[in-house]
């Protein structure tokens, strides 16, 4: 093994389900690849390598004496198993023979996460798996939490697979989740204390606003919103309203979605997560699904999956958004506020929106980095990320940072005149006070719809404006890679 901080030497998690877990991972040195610059996600891993991620991940330093005879003090893991032995997560079971170069089952990674993340074990649940009778029974409690909790999951055909090792990639998503979980207070606010369901049927709308509500009324906190589908009303302006000092921690098996309302009309400006006028906010996983589906086929352009307007210090990252009648995520003004301000947007995907991947029409001191926009079709511009203001009034784009940006088959049923990887509109800046500084660097931009008859393939600069002596404003950009 051979330590792989940059990502991008590693040749084989490119497209992989665990992807943005594992690249996490990867630059935080948590977890290596190998000396041949692979990963190989779906190899099992052992004891003694998932023993050192562990510590790597929670920063256990301090060794005890090892009572295992068969971890010997020449190993390369003798060191870390003395940390795992002070740390005390290592289960009874194994007695004077830890076998560290045996493969580690998914209840034994079960059982290490949630003695590390101190869970309840002593709350008791049916486990909603047709091999549920293959769970050991030392293990048993501990795989409930973590089913409970949304940090293991089945596979698709309803089965857990407890005792067949752990893969390099389900590693990665075990930890990279936990240290989401661990970075904040655990014991917040969670949304099936306030009645949500989160089975893809109910309106979970006001059980989710009841917490966020109730957070917000003790001067903040983290709402935690286990696995599950929960519905969420986008009719009459609802969505869910995230206030100021509220952190949204999610699963990767969590999902917010739209509901498709009844009359069939579609609503305007029906985010899925409001953020408006709010300060300090962060959202952390989950997926947002909206409800283009339904709509397909039908212009329209204002119903983002998470819309930030009027915010500052917001921070979203890990998140899956797509099938939204407008943008993925859309950043800008609202009527109290001119623009949003440092606002971080990292590790994400952004697929199947009607309109953008991301919209960014008036900001500052805004990154949006790590993450991948693609499939882009309906209401033009139909571009991976836009930064393109809608007023004179209201155009700021002052220190904007886009890098390592992968934008790919966007718009492609575009003509020429829309359709980009990425699009930086300058038209608003013709007469605007306000300079603009915007930096796109080490970014990915193959087949977008524009690509095809533009020299400069997928990035487009609306070039007659750079001649304006009223313009007013740089923009910079490196290691652009087309195809």
């Amino acid at each position: 093994l051979s330590p792989a901080k940059d990502p991008a030497s590693v040749t084989d998690i490119a497209g992989d389900w665990a992807y943005t877990h594992i690249r996490l991972l990867l630059e935080k040195g948590i977890i290596v690849g190998y000396g041949d610059g692979t990963f190989r996600p779906e190899q099992s891993i052992s004891r003694a390598e998932f023993v050192t991620m562990i510590n790597r991940a929670f920063y256990f330093n301090t060794a005890a004496s090892i009572p295992y005879r068969d971890v010997l003090p020449w190993a390369w893991y003798y060191d870390d198993i003395g940390r795992a032995v002070e740390a005390g997560y290592l289960p009874d079971v194994f007695g004077n023979r830890l076998l560290p170069n045996q493969y580690l089952t998914r209840e034994e990674a079960a059982y290490i996460l949630a003695v590390v993340l101190k869970m309840d074990m002593s709350q008791r649940s049916t486990l909603p798996f047709i091999d549920a009778y293959n769970v050991s029974s030392f293990y048993r409690n501990a795989v409930m939490a973590m089913v409970r909790t949304g940090f293991m999951s089945g596979y698709p055909e309803g089965v857990l697979r407890p005792q067949q090792p752990i893969s390099r990639a389900e590693s990665a998503v075990l930890i990279s989740n936990a240290l989401q979980l661990n970075s904040i207070p655990y014991a917040g606010y969670d949304v099936k204390d306030y009645g949500a369901k989160g089975d893809g049927v109910n309106d979970d709308t006001p059980a989710i606003q009841r917490t966020i509500d109730d957070a917000y009324a003790n001067g903040g906190g983290t709402v935690y919103i286990p696995a599950g589908t929960y519905m969420v009303n986008i009719d009459g302006y609802t969505a869910v309203n995230v206030k100021s000092n509220i952190k949204i921690v999610m699963t990767d098996n969590t999902t917010l979605k739209a509901i498709i309302p009844m009359n069939g009309v579609i609503p305007p400006n029906h985010p899925i997560l409001r953020i408006r006028d709010a300060s300090h906010v962060e959202i952390r996983g989950g997926r947002i699904v909206g409800c283009k589906k339904y709509y397909d086929g039908k212009y329209g352009e204002s119903g983002h999956g998470i819309s930030v307007q009027g915010s500052n210090n917001v921070h979203i990252q890990n998140f899956y958004s797509a099938w939204n009648w407008g943008d993925g995520i859309f950043v800008g003004n609202s009527t109290l506020r001119d623009y949003s301000e440092n606002v971080l947007i990292e590790d994400f995907i952004c697929e199947y929106n009607n309109r953008q991947g991301i919209s960014v029409v008036s900001a500052k001191n805004l990154t949006i980095r790590k993450g991948t926009c693609r499939y882009t079709y309906g209401s033009n511009p139909q571009s991976g990320i836009d930064l393109e203001p809608y007023s004179p009034d209201q155009a700021y784009l002052e220190n904007i940072l886009v890098e390592n940006v992968y934008c790919h088959h966007n718009g492609t049923e575009c003509k020429k005149d829309h359709c980009w990887g990425i699009c930086i509109a300058l038209g608003h800046f013709e007469n605007n006070v306000h300079p603009f500084s915007v930096i796109v660097r080490d970014c990915r931009l193959v087949d977008n719809g524009r690509g095809r008859d533009n020299e400069q393939m997928n990035y487009e600069l609306i070039d007659h404006y750079l001649t304006s002596p009223n313009w007013h404003g740089t923009i910079e950009y490196s290691d652009i890679s087309y195809k």
